[in-house]
């Protein structure tokens, strides 16, 4: 789009998004996995850097996990045991600072501390919200 600078690839310009419904928002938001510009997020009005959601009528955007009511427990389709929200800092290791990299074990993409999470405390698997995004849409 020219006028808002926003770049799509091919494949997914021809793919049909995953729209999810929010009460935070009137219009239907699509799903998109990676941030190819600098977005803020209209809820929380922090920096967007993972997966997010945008209205494409109004150019509204926001992070998957300010969606209001996100289910607690989620199955993630790699991982054994249920994974639960936590919108606490999960860390790999007790003895990191808040500035180590920290890595979502479904993605292997790097995860920012201060974002919610899905949590496995049994094995220690850490997920993005974004990367069980079917879980959340249903």
């Amino acid at each position: 789009c020219r006028e808002c600078a926003f770049k799509i690839d091919f494949p997914c310009a021809l793919s049909t998004p995953l729209t999810i419904q929010s009460d935070r928002h009137n219009h239907p938001l699509a799903f998109f996995s990676f941030v190819a510009q600098y977005l803020r997020c209209r809820v929380c009005n922090r920096l967007i850097t993972s997966g997010f959601l945008r209205c494409l009528r109004c150019k509204f955007d926001m992070h998957l996990f300010c969606i209001s009511k996100l289910p607690t427990t989620v199955k993630h389709g790699c991982h054994l045991h249920p994974l639960t929200l936590t919108r606490y800092p999960i860390k790999d290791y007790e003895d990191e600072g808040d500035d180590s990299e920290f890595l979502c074990d479904a993605c292997e993409e790097k995860r920012t501390l201060s974002e919610p999470t899905y949590y496995c405390a049994e094995c220690h698997f850490v997920a993005h919200v974004h990367c069980n995004v079917s879980e959340v849409k249903s």
